[in-house]
């Protein structure tokens, strides 16, 4: 897990799919899917403008089986469809490994796996 250091060069940075952990003041972290979007850091604050956001302990194995068979139907009749496709299809992948890890009681786990 990284954080911000104060003092550093503002930053923007694009993201790609997979958990981000977040250390709220009373010490309690929270772990959540994200899905493309942008973050910025500037001075000591992170700000993140996502995509997708989902709390990781609301992920559903099943449902998200069913995003994914949802994905895989869409139109890929271009090359910039077939592209968008593809990247869905590995954000929904990196969420199903994300949500099945939260199931089986493995959060630590998730965060291993996931590509971003």
């Amino acid at each position: 897990m990284a954080g911000v250091l104060g003092g550093r060069a503002p930053l923007v940075a694009m993201l790609g799919a997979g958990p981000l952990e977040v250390e709220q003041p009373d010490g309690k972290r929270r772990r959540y899917y994200l899905s493309g979007g942008f973050a910025q850091v500037r001075s000591d604050q992170l700000t993140v403008l996502a995509e997708q956001c989902s709390l990781a302990g609301d992920l559903n194995p099943q449902e998200v089986l069913e995003e994914i068979e949802q994905v895989r139907n869409m139109p890929a009749d271009s090359p910039a469809a077939a592209q968008r496709r593809r990247e869905l299809l590995a954000a929904e992948r990196v969420k199903l490994r994300m949500a099945r890890a939260q199931q089986k009681g493995g959060e630590g786990q998730a965060g291993k796996h996931a590509e971003g």
